[in-house]
């Protein structure tokens, strides 16, 4: 389902014209790696405070969005 999700949200920023795209979450969230199998690039880290805690988030980046609508390893 998350795939399906995806794919219709690159799909519209193609229609967009769109061709670059970049997805923030913390970094203990394990769609992390659902990002990595689509092809995200970690391109940049940050910490963010919720609540009282610090927390790091991490952004990942597609420089071509192709990549996530022809990633075959991802079965989520």
């Amino acid at each position: 389902m998350g795939r399906q999700l995806v794919q219709r949200i690159v799909q519209h920023l193609q229609k967009c014209q769109m061709r670059t795209m970049v997805i923030w979450a913390l970094e203990r969230n394990p769609a992390c790696r659902f990002y990595e199998k689509l092809g995200g690039i970690p391109v940049h880290t940050q910490q963010i405070r919720i609540g009282d805690e610090d927390v790091a988030e991490v952004a990942y980046g597609w420089s071509d969005l192709t990549v996530c609508l022809t990633s075959n390893e991802v079965n989520e």
